[in-house]
């Protein structure tokens, strides 16, 4: 059974040393003084120098080497980096104190991995006060000494855990962004069709905002709104403003950072102003909902306006073409949408599974007893 102890990083880690930039040193600083140093900022990825790159040796710009660096806003992270870099104001550097056997690798792992056993995430991190008084496991040699060949060994299956995250990532990254096309459908092509002339939208009511909400008793009928988790829903009432009727129909987002994410609805609900309804026209046939909902996901989002709220307006929806497969007679190719559509949930359910794992590998840890 091998032996550790818990040490609080005030003892192994100089702060007088963990001085960054200022916050003059903006990303327009960077790309006005382009150079070969990278910049990391508070990005929860190791090798990305989300500040760009910047060159060497400038005035008033501080750089590092080979040391952990440590976010103090933005993702959570902390990264082991070697050769010549600098920092965003975001992000500290964290230097070992003299004489201190410990490998930077193996004490990344383990602060980040203790940093989510205390609640730290994106919104919620310790100043440095409370920083040094963290403590993290070392093993230790019978001797009280620090074993640095077991946190080598640590640390290496640590790396394995990141290697496939990251794999795992790069993979959903690459589904998200797949356009299914009707390959291999002999006669089949597309045509462009106005979003408009399918369904009529529909506005929520400003009526329901979270203080209504709060006033009135719950009932079975959801209120949904423009936040995409939990699929929109807010609450539920006792009365609806619409109704199906064993349809399916689809809503959008109309404003905020997911501006144009669509879901599929049915039965009966209310939607608050930040929610739009597309409710199908009595004259679609042979057309898919369900490949309509999917094809929208992938594009509505791209007639976003705006940049600090982005919006998706009933205005813009005038503008919103859609490719549609149709057959050589022109009608809508009811069989390849939905052969298409079937494709989009197959991606889909690869997603969720994906997305389980990788929340499972987060959570994965290192016995070092």
């Amino acid at each position: 059974m091998k032996e550790y102890k818990y040490i609080e990083l005030d003892k192994i880690i100089d702060f007088k040393k963990s001085a960054s930039n200022k916050s003059n040193f903006t990303k327009k600083f960077i790309h006005d003084n382009k150079g070969e140093v990278p910049v990391f900022g508070a990005s929860k990825y190791r090798n990305h120098p989300s500040y760009g790159y910047v060159k060497d040796n400038l005035k008033g710009v501080k750089y590092f080497e080979n040391c952990l660096t440590w976010n103090i806003d933005g993702s959570l992270g902390c990264f082991y980096r070697t050769g010549r870099f600098s920092l965003s104001e975001k992000v500290i550097p964290l230097y070992l104190k003299e004489n201190v056997n410990i490998d930077l690798d193996y004490f990344s792992y383990i602060l980040i991995n203790k940093s989510i056993e205390l609640g730290f995430d994106r919104h919620y991190k310790p100043n440095q006060t409370a920083l040094k008084k963290v403590e993290i496991q070392i093993p230790v040699k019978l001797d009280g000494s620090y074993d640095l060949k077991v946190q080598k060994e640590i640390a290496k299956k640590y790396k394995k855990i990141e290697v496939l995250k990251n794999e795992l990532e790069n993979y959903l990254i690459i589904l998200k962004s797949t356009i299914v096309v009707a390959d291999g459908m002999i006669g089949v092509k597309y045509s462009s069709v106005s979003l408009l002339s399918l369904f009529t939208p529909y506005k929520g009511s400003a009526k329901y905002t979270s203080k209504f909400l709060m006033n009135e008793d719950e009932g079975m009928y959801p209120v949904y709104s423009g936040a995409t988790v939990n699929y929109g829903k807010i609450g539920t009432l006792k009365t609806f403003d619409w109704n199906t009727s064993g349809e399916r129909w689809m809503t959008w987002t109309t404003d905020g950072v997911y501006a144009g994410t669509v879901f599929l609805r049915n039965g009966k609900f209310t939607m608050n102003t930040h929610c739009g309804l597309l409710k199908p026209n009595e004259n679609n046939m042979n057309i898919d909902i369900e490949y309509i909902h999917y094809i929208l996901n992938k594009h509505l989002s791209n007639y976003a306006v705006g940049e600090q709220n982005k919006r998706v307006t009933k205005g813009i929806l005038k503008e919103v073409e859609i490719q549609i497969p149709v057959k050589l007679d022109g009608s809508y190719d009811l069989k390849a949408q939905k052969e298409i559509a079937k494709k989009y949930q197959e991606i889909e359910k690869k997603q969720k599974t994906i997305s389980e794992l990788l929340k499972q590998i987060s959570q994965s840890t290192v016995s070092i007893t």
